[in-house]
C-alpha cells in the first residue's frame, strides 16, 4: 500500500493501494477506527440533471464503503481483494486531492463519509419521498471555499434529486417494497408491534408519510 508521509498523530493517517481489478482501496485510520472505500475510477456514473433551459450532465464514482476497527480481523483473496461487500455510494471525488492533500482527506473521510450521515442517506433512498432530502445512493463531495480558504463537504440537490430518481434507485425501491409485503404476509395477526412496524416502512417507501 501508498501511505501518505503526513501524520497528524500516530493514529490518524491514510493509505491506498491499486486492486487487482483496477479499482482503488483507500485506508483512513484515526485512532482505532478505519474508513475504507474502494473506488472504480475507471467505469463513472453519469446523470442527467433536469434544468429550466436545458439539460446538464454530472459525472459521480461508484464506490463501496465500510467501517472497521483496528482489531477486527478482514478476509481477503489472494490476489488482495477483501471478501464482503460493503455499502455502495455515489461520490463526486478529486482523484489528484484525495490521494496526495491531508486538509481534503480530512474533510472527506471524517465529514463527508461519517458513518451516521452515509447510513442516514441510504435509508433515505428507500422512501419515494424522503423526509429529509432525495439523495439515492448519492453522498455529495468536497470542495475548496474560497472565501476560507478551507476544504467543505456539500450537496447538490440537483444530482441528489437524479440519484434518487434514477432507474436503478426506483428498482430498488421496487424490490424492497416487495419484500416488506412478504414479510407482512408472512407474519399475520400473531405479532402486532411487528406488522405496526413492517406497514409503517410500506407507507415510508410509499412516501405517505403521516
Amino acid at each position: 500500500m501508498y501511505r501518505n508521509n503526513w501524520r497528524k498523530s500516530d493514529t490518524t493517517y491514510m493509505q491506498w493501494v491499486v486492486l487487482s481489478d483496477g479499482r482503488e482501496r483507500y485506508e483512513y485510520h484515526k485512532n482505532e477506527e478505519i474508513t475504507i472505500l474502494v473506488v472504480d475510477f475507471f467505469n463513472p456514473l453519469t446523470l442527467s440533471l433536469k434544468k429550466k433551459d436545458n439539460e446538464e450532465q454530472c459525472t459521480l464514482y461508484r464506490c463501496e464503503i465500510n467501517w472497521r476497527r483496528e482489531r477486527d480481523a478482514e478476509t481477503f483473496t489472494p490476489d488482495g481483494v477483501r471478501i464482503g461487500q460493503g455499502e455502495r455510494i455515489w461520490l463526486e471525488i478529486d482523484k489528484h486531492l484525495l490521494k496526495y492533500n491531508p486538509n481534503y482527506q480530512r474533510v472527506f473521510f471524517e465529514q463527508l463519509l461519517k458513518r451516521s450521515r452515509v447510513i442516514n442517506n441510504l435509508e433515505s433512498r428507500l422512501m419515494v419521498r424522503p423526509l429529509n432530502k432525495k439523495c439515492g445512493r448519492y453522498m455529495g463531495g468536497v470542495r475548496l471555499q474560497q472565501s476560507s480558504g478551507s476544504f467543505k463537504k456539500y450537496f447538490n440537490l440537483d444530482i441528489g434529486e437524479a440519484a434518487h430518481d434514477s432507474p436503478e434507485a426506483q428498482q430498488e425501491r421496487k424490490e424492497y417494497l416487495e419484500s416488506l409485503k412478504r414479510e407482512a404476509q408472512r407474519i399475520g395477526e400473531g405479532n402486532r408491534e411487528r406488522m405496526k412496524y413492517v406497514q409503517d416502512k410500506i407507507s415510508g417507501v410509499r412516501g405517505e408519510h403521516k
